[in-house]
């Protein structure tokens, strides 16, 4: 696994956007146990180390293992816009904001928030997060639609544009990389399906569910999130 910039160069650890969606994704102690070897790439032993003198460790860590084990080469990409053999693709900008607010943007200059929420009176002012957060490219599938990775990696890209404070977006970041690499790219190196379903439920045993992705996913982007406010304290 090496951290790359879209222009395919090596980067080293003082890149914390790069370093920083995995490593918080991670508890501090597991966190301790990353770092990159001479050529750029997380370094496999140190890890298992890691496991061995931790005793237990989270199932973030222990994907992350699995993914470093593996011979295949999975770039993990920081960028608003990714390559493929379909061009190139932009995600736009994340937001993370409500429906009110969406729609106050909407309305422009010369009406006042209560003017909005008097003519909008079902539109919610809970926040939520929209958007394009992320995508896993393969050497090997995905000619049709979005196009296959141009260097023959796996590559994890996680969106780094957001409409949000600094605060926010790094978590969302750190999640993002968990349900692309721990959910996505593992399966995929599980030889198990991978891509979500027509549906999205972590309780329906459809066929046109793919209900063990889902909980991976969910379980996944769930612990980066705790761990991430771990590294906040």
């Amino acid at each position: 696994m090496a951290f790359v910039d879209p222009d395919g160069k090596e980067v080293k650890p003082a890149n914390k956007a790069a370093l920083n969606i995995i490593v918080t994704g991670l508890t501090p102690k597991e966190a301790g146990f990353v770092r990159l070897n001479d050529k750029g790439f997380i370094d496999g032993a140190y890890l298992k180390q890691g496991m061995e003198k931790l005793g237990t460790v989270g199932g973030n860590y222990s994907s992350l293992i699995e993914l470093v084990n593996d011979e295949r080469i999975i770039d993990v990409i920081v960028s608003r816009t990714f390559e493929t053999s379909r061009g190139i693709k932009d995600m736009g900008i994340a937001t993370y904001q409500s429906e009110f607010e969406q729609i106050y943007e909407i309305m422009g200059k010369g009406v006042t928030k209560e003017q909005v929420a008097k003519a909008y009176p079902s539109y919610s002012t809970e926040k939520e997060w929209s958007g394009w957060f992320g995508v896993t490219l393969y050497p090997d599938e995905g000619a049709d639609v979005q196009g296959t990775s141009v260097n023959g990696h796996v590559q994890v890209v996680v969106n780094d544009v957001t409409a949000v404070d600094e605060k926010k977006a790094p978590k969302k970041m750190a999640s993002t990389f968990a349900h692309e690499a721990y959910g996505h790219t593992l399966f995929k190196i599980r030889k198990l399906p991978h891509s979500h379903g027509s549906i999205k439920s972590l309780k329906s045993d459809s066929p046109e569910n793919n209900k063990m992705l889902e909980i991976q996913i969910k379980n996944r982007e769930n612990e980066a999130e705790r761990n991430y406010d771990l590294h906040q304290k």
